[in-house]
């Protein structure tokens, strides 16, 4: 069974919601890359041909950021399956300049 994602409009759908929700988004087909006005927390990969999407988180954004994403794409498709990863070695601070 293919993905409700498998429609351009449910797509456009999730870049809507996400805007609106005040996440900055670029979208390129099957790919999203999600900010939060300050960094980039996520890039989402659709893969609606095999029912599945994955969520490389790139920082260690809060809780809520995590659960508002997933939430957005499961009111649009219920049964996509979501796989999600923390890119690892994210979210360490930044030397100070000087050291």
């Amino acid at each position: 069974m293919h993905s409700k994602f498998a429609l351009q409009e449910n797509r456009l759908r999730l870049l809507r919601q996400l805007k609106k929700h005040g996440y900055f988004v670029r979208m390129h087909a099957y790919e999203y890359i999600v900010g939060d006005g300050e960094k980039f927390i996520a890039i989402i990969l659709l893969e609606p041909y095999f029912n599945r999407a994955a969520i490389l988180w790139l920082s260690r954004q809060n809780t809520r950021d995590k659960n508002k994403v997933l939430e957005i794409i499961r009111k649009i498709d219920e049964n996509i399956k979501i796989e999600t990863r923390q890119v690892p070695g994210v979210g360490f601070e930044p030397t100070p300049s000087g050291l």
